[in-house]
């Protein structure tokens, strides 16, 4: 979930217009009361909100009174890791009750829609293993996690990997992660999210 609207404890800093893929922008800058900064955009011509980071979405389509993109991708270091191409949408007038239902084994749990963000309070860094490092082995892993309400990341799965030895070197470290845990209302909840681990010898 994006959160959109400055929370109590925020406030709007500034605005600003800039331009991102040749796209038009108005970004409003909003801080909390521990000086944390984050960033809402909006595409001008259009009125979408714009994800940010390593999200690209593009050719906004009108469908009914909503805009939906035609093209979203996931990228990694200047590369798409995965990339969709949407050829068609049609409104309908209702959905049935079915759409709705869970899938069978699926676990449910209570949600937030706009929760106050987790903070990372203590990292370990993953060891970098020596085989690895002879062969100059480098990439980006990245772990699904549940950060719980207690602050410490579960569930970990690999999402996308680079060898066995750094999959497991990142599991390792990131187990020893703690957060200051995501809050909704005051009340800490767990919340899903994607770590990334780097690589790197330069």
């Amino acid at each position: 979930m994006i959160p959109l609207a400055p929370r109590s404890d925020e406030t709007i800093k500034k605005v600003k217009d800039r331009k991102v893929n040749g796209t038009k922008l108005e970004c409003a800058e909003i801080e909390d009361q521990d000086k944390r900064t984050r960033e809402v955009c909006v595409d001008s011509s259009t009125g979408t909100l714009v994800r940010q980071g390593s999200f690209l979405d593009r050719e906004m389509m009108p469908v009914g009174t909503k805009f939906f993109p035609r093209f979203l991708s996931y990228v990694e270091d200047g590369k798409p890791v995965a990339e969709i191409q949407v050829t068609e949408l049609k409104p309908t007038e209702q959905f049935p009750s079915s759409a709705f239902a869970p899938p069978a084994g699926s676990l449910s749990r209570p949600g937030c829609m706009n929760p106050r963000p987790f903070r990372l309070v203590h990292k370990v860094q993953p060891l970098y293993p020596e085989l690895e490092r002879q062969r100059h082995v480098q990439g980006t892993v990245a772990i699904y996690a549940l950060i719980g309400a207690d602050g410490r990341p579960r569930d970990l799965q690999i999402v996308s990997g680079v060898t066995s030895g750094l999959n497991a070197a990142s599991l390792e470290g990131v187990q020893q992660w703690l957060y200051k845990p995501a809050t909704c209302n005051g009340t800490p909840v767990d919340v899903e999210t994607v770590l990334t681990v780097n690589y790197s010898l330069r």
